[in-house]
């Protein structure tokens, strides 16, 4: 496994082969890279600049891949995330893993890209043609209901808790999960079939 902050994003095709060579038991790879957009509200972007806390950044990488991987049975994977200036178009993160089927591996990127984002100490200026601005990280989808009381959940596919809370169009944080009165940690997996319940921190608390 292998985080790390660069100055430009490796190539695609190498990231790939590397992760193959993991092991023979390799049958899907899946690969996220994401890119400088042209668009903003102030505009026509000209560049981002990427500032980082290094030492911390790249522990937090590494500690995402670890959980991640471990968390959906994934052979290896791969981050990169690019500091410094970035025009548009070009590769500033990519995201990849191995795993034996490609279900977790899908599953995987998109939780990768989702902590990464969000848990990572990592700084984005948009300098664009009508002014710059720091750019926080904030959730794209809608908030949907924020939950005053306990509803019971039955899993329809393998997922995280924390996808389960994304899905509801909640915050990890604002509510907690629990299986069997235990409250379950954000990677931990749910199978199809579960029953969960989703709770407001305070209400678990209380013992509801």
């Amino acid at each position: 496994m292998r985080a790390s902050l660069v100055e430009s994003i490796g190539s695609p095709d190498r990231i790939v082969e590397e992760l193959k060579k993991a092991s023979d038991r390799v049958g899907a790879v899946c690969l996220f890279i994401g890119v400088v957009r042209s668009t903003s509200p102030l505009g026509r972007v000209v560049r981002l600049e990427y500032e980082a806390h290094e030492k911390l950044a790249e522990e937090t990488l590494r500690k995402i891949l670890k959980e991640v991987c471990e968390a959906h049975g994934v052979i290896d994977g791969v981050i990169e995330h690019k500091v410094g200036r970035a025009s548009v178009g070009e590769p500033v993160m990519c995201v990849a893993v191995a795993s034996e089927h490609r279900e977790e591996a899908f599953r995987a990127v998109r939780e990768l890209v989702e902590r990464v984002k969000a848990e990572t100490p990592i700084w984005k200026k948009e300098v664009a043609e009508a002014g710059e601005r720091w750019v926080e990280e904030t959730r794209r989808e809608p908030l949907l209901l924020r939950l005053r009381g306990l509803i019971e959940v039955e899993v329809h596919e393998p997922m995280t808790a924390r996808e389960l809370v994304e899905r509801l169009g909640m915050k990890p944080g604002e509510v907690l999960v629990m299986r069997k009165r235990a409250v379950l940690r954000w990677d931990d997996l749910l199978g199809e079939g579960d029953l969960v319940k989703v709770v407001p921190p305070d209400l678990a608390t209380a013992g509801g």
